[in-house]
């Protein structure tokens, strides 16, 4: 899961139910997309644009527009350009049953599929499943993520991604935590500790430097220098959760720094072999910086 979960469970005064609906009339999908339902690769489904329902679903995301100062966030709009990253990426990593497996849902609701998903998820065992699966599909079927998604995310439980931000580091980042679940031996159990602290920051730490590897191999400079200016304050997001108060903001102002000065360097360092300041490394899938220790 990236970014926040700020409003999700709130419960709204009435001023606040009017702002919505005058925020609905001004916003929502503003581009036509290609289809809806099921797209071009097997794996992903579209959900049918409504400007209300998106625009409301746009609202509750406000907050992780500003924590992670991208207006793309929870925008209940994904572009065909975001889907056809997704699409690269599942087809490279289609080694793995369960990612074969997994469904991406792009701005949909399908609470059915999903409960059907869950009852013939082999991959993960049957009591976690039917515990905590459960549990999250009547979460899911009660709080639709059309409506009230504080952030995009990963259903183990389901194997299915839920997306509604347009922006590909974020996608990446989702499908990322698909890939590293679906390699995990025990993966019902690799699933079920996320709920005990501190060790989300491992699962967050690992989707992100998935991203990071696949724009990196396929040389996306444009989403690898977006990827730092957003995975990062991510991070600090999940850092800062655990700090609380002061030391949340201060985690996600740090990540925004550290992740921008990294954007920065790293269009340097293109823009200087580019110029012929520097040569070209001979192997460029493998020129980029090591993994990071924050996403």
């Amino acid at each position: 899961m990236l970014a926040v979960n700020p409003m999700a469970h709130s419960r709204l005064r009435l001023p606040s139910i009017l702002l919505v609906l005058l925020f609905a009339g001004t916003v929502g999908c503003a581009t036509t997309v290609p289809y809806t339902g099921a797209g071009p690769h097997p794996q992903i489904e579209r959900g049918k644009p409504n400007r209300v329902v998106d625009g409301i679903g746009n609202f509750f995301g406000c907050i992780g527009k500003l924590v992670l100062w991208n207006h793309k966030i929870n925008e209940h709009y994904v572009s065909p350009e975001v889907e056809s990253k997704i699409v690269a990426y599942l087809d490279s990593r289609n080694d793995l049953p369960m990612l074969e497996e997994t469904k991406v849902r792009l701005n949909q609701y399908r609470p059915l599929k999903d409960w059907g998903r869950l009852v013939h998820n082999k991959q993960v065992k049957w009591p976690y499943r039917l515990v905590f699966g459960t549990l999250s599909m009547v979460v899911e079927t009660i709080l639709p993520g059309r409506l009230f998604a504080g952030s995009d995310y990963f259903n183990p439980w389901t194997n299915t991604v839920h997306l509604y931000s347009d922006l590909s580091p974020v996608a990446l980042h989702e499908v990322g935590h698909a890939y590293d679940t679906s390699h995990r031996k025990h993966k019902g159990t690799y699933a079920f500790i996320y709920i005990i602290p501190f060790v989300p920051l491992h699962h967050e730490l690992m989707a992100s430097k998935e991203a990071f590897r696949f724009v990196r191999d396929t040389r996306d400079r444009d989403a690898e220098i977006s990827s730092y200016k957003l995975l990062y304050p991510a991070y600090g997001s999940y850092v800062g959760s655990y700090i609380g108060g002061g030391g949340y903001i201060a985690a996600v102002v740090l990540g925004h720094v550290v992740g921008r000065s990294e954007a920065k360097e790293r269009l340097e360092y293109y823009q200087k072999i580019e110029s012929g300041a520097l040569p070209a490394p001979a192997d460029q899938k493998s020129s980029a910086k090591p993994a990071l220790s924050t996403p």
